[in-house]
């Protein structure tokens, strides 16, 4: 009896082992899309949030680690890459680079994201505004020793007018300058876009600064945002491949869906709004860096005031 009790408790054992195997494998298989572990894709609002949109719901996992995207304050980018907390950031492109060559951060450049947007907007009744409208008028403007300041600052330099002709006021934000403008406390705005867009209506004249700039540099656009990639996980070939694939395809999706693509966003915690007439004008892209050497070299170059070529931080 003893030895028939012993038995079948050898068998029922057994039997709960194979089961829990099996279900360990069921496991494994359901969860076969994160086997090399997740990352975290961070960015903040505006066109570099637009640059990976599609991503948020069609990305999930890339190349068998699973996706985390988070929208997040601006100040807070370079602590992101500081901390390591970030595997992939859209940002500024002059901020990253200097947070690789200045303070040592373990990144690559990988992608250009969004080219020149930027714009300035006012009155003007035939619809072009030019420089000698902006003189003697109040031009409010974002980013003070930033893109905007560099470029619109280079562009004069370029036409052989003087900066200190054109009296800028600099605003920490681009709603900010639209209260601004509202107001009557500024005739022109430069900002990029959307916000140009968003702050056309009543205002009649436009200046599109990425012309100016083709014509003093010569290069046909600036690489205002790009995407930079930890660079342990720029090892990992089938992931960089999948991710650049995705972000390619993001550009092509958002002409597609412009009109949806605010309420879209919203969804996954911006509060900018993107109107269907700006989506083109955002200028998204993905352009490798390595391949697009020339135009970030000569962005920088205009940004530091020397020849800039530090072809080893792009991949």
């Amino acid at each position: 009896m003893k030895h028939n009790i012993k038995k079948a408790f050898v068998v029922l054992l057994a039997a709960l082992l194979c089961l829990a195997t099996v279900a360990a494998l069921v496991a494994c298989d359901g969860n076969k899309g994160n086997t090399k572990g997740g990352v975290r894709i961070v960015m903040p609002d505006g066109t570099p949030a637009l640059s990976m949109a599609k991503l948020f719901s069609e990305n999930k996992t890339i190349a068998g680690r699973s996706a985390d995207y988070q929208i997040v304050a601006a100040d807070a980018l370079m602590t992101e890459m500081g901390t390591g907390s970030a595997d992939v950031l859209v940002m500024p492109t002059n901020a990253g680079i200097n947070g690789i060559v200045a303070k040592g951060f373990d990144y690559k450049l990988v992608s250009v994201n969004v080219l020149g947007s930027l714009y300035i907007v006012g009155p003007d009744a035939d619809g072009e505004i030019t420089f000698d409208d902006l003189k003697g008028k109040k031009l409010g403007s974002i980013g003070k020793n930033n893109t905007p300041d560099w470029v619109f600052g280079k562009i004069v330099e370029g036409k052989g007018l003087t900066y200190s002709d054109y009296n800028v006021t600099f605003y920490n934000e681009a709603p900010m300058v639209k209260q601004a403008i509202t107001k009557g406390e500024i005739d022109f705005a430069l900002v990029g876009e959307p916000a140009a867009t968003a702050f056309s209506a009543g205002q009649t004249g436009r200046m599109n600064l990425q012309t100016y700039w083709k014509e003093v540099t010569g290069q046909d656009n600036y690489p205002q945002a790009s995407m930079f990639v930890k660079s342990s996980l720029c090892n990992d070939g089938e992931f960089m491949s999948a991710l650049l694939a995705a972000v390619r395809s993001n550009a092509e999706w958002l002409v597609e869906n412009k009109t949806e693509v605010t309420d879209y966003l919203k969804t996954y915690g911006s509060t900018s709004s993107f109107p269907a007439a700006s989506i083109e004008r955002c200028a998204v892209t993905m352009l490798r860096a390595k391949d697009n050497a020339a135009m970030i070299k000569e962005y920088m170059s205009v940004i530091t005031g020397t020849e800039w070529n530090r072809t080893d931080v792009l991949y």
